[in-house]
């Protein structure tokens, strides 16, 4: 898995981007990215243009496939990378490898070449390469087209599903699964590691969540977090009433909005109470979005820490790594 001798990473396991040598990671436009991972998974193998167009909105003409070959071309060509132009007897495009380290088949070579039994730090490295699902990420890339990637996944799923690893910590398997929210082979092995926690040494810290739609989702994928979820005004009083007012909480998660319209601004009631009533606790706001120039008010006068806004797919990546974060400060 190691990059040395490479001219640029490209990590297309989430928002396509190029990672030159000591330089900060450089993101793709959809588009842009679509073709560049398209040429990417055929592994140096020549492409058609007519595929390369269909990629493009409205399937785009031959000019606008040139001037994202170009562009990715003149981008690459800084590092010391070729990419040829298009074969004009053929009408076909490819990308050599050469020089380039590719987060996909670093993935997929890794965990063919996994020791037996393996290490915990050797899955974690394989995990964190994963920063979304790229066929959510990139939707115009067809899904066929990740089948080696993926199933080289499901064969890593089954090795952490596996005896010798479910007793091993690891660091990186809950950001991972909130990559799949809906992803059946993963809720599989989460289910199989959360016991897991109940053998740590160190207690599980407890998290409050106040979120009226997904407050059961994220309970569900924040494993090993200990959560309490309120979903509604009364929920919080009841709560109040039933546990007069005491929080041991190690952050707390509040949603903005806590009805159906989302057109109230309940949780800030929440976070009004909290600033006069309990000590400090780290805070999360949750939104669908937040107007321009009210949030760094909101966050002073709240005591927020952190705004995250909620991911449509249904990915907690976001508030996973936001807790994080708070722990690791707190």
């Amino acid at each position: 898995m190691g990059t040395s001798g490479a001219r640029a990473c490209i990590d297309i396991l989430g928002v396509a981007r190029i990672r030159p040598p000591g330089g900060d990671p450089i993101e793709l436009p959809p588009a842009r990215a679509a073709v560049l991972i398209r040429l990417l998974l055929a592994e140096a193998q020549e492409v058609p243009q007519q595929r390369l167009q269909q990629l493009l909105p409205h399937d785009g003409g031959e000019q606008a496939v040139q001037k994202h070959v170009s562009d990715l071309r003149a981008q690459l060509k800084r590092y010391g990378v070729q990419v040829p132009p298009m074969k004009r007897y053929a009408g076909t495009y490819h990308l050599p490898l050469d020089g380039i380290v590719v987060d996909a088949f670093q993935f997929r070579d890794g965990v063919a070449g996994l020791a037996d039994p393996p290490a915990g730090d050797e899955i974690d490295a394989l995990l964190k390469l994963w920063r979304g699902d790229p066929r959510a990420v990139h939707p115009n890339v067809p899904s066929r087209l990740w089948r080696s990637v993926f199933d080289a996944r499901d064969r890593l799923l089954s090795v952490v599903a596996g005896p010798a690893v479910t007793r091993l910590a690891l660091g990186q398997w809950w950001r991972f699964a909130d990559l799949f929210p809906a992803d059946e082979k993963v809720d599989q092995v989460t289910g199989l590691l959360a016991p897991a926690k109940d053998r740590t040494a160190d207690p599980v810290p407890r998290l409050l969540i106040v979120e009226d739609h997904i407050g059961e989702h994220l309970r569900d994928r924040l494993t090993p977090y200990d959560c309490t979820v309120i979903t509604s005004p009364k929920c919080w009083h009841d709560f109040l009433a039933t546990t007069g007012g005491k929080f041991d909480f190690a952050v707390a998660l509040v949603d903005l909005h806590l009805n159906e319209e989302s057109d109230d601004y309940g949780g800030l009631d929440v976070l009004a109470y909290m600033r006069d009533h309990v000590p400090r606790i780290p805070t999360v706001l949750l939104t669908a979005y937040t107007t321009p120039g009210i949030v760094d008010d909101m966050k002073e006068k709240y005591r927020i820490d952190l705004i995250v806004h909620k991911d449509p797919s249904g990915s907690v990546a976001d508030v996973r790594e936001a807790v994080s974060r708070l722990l690791r400060l707190h």
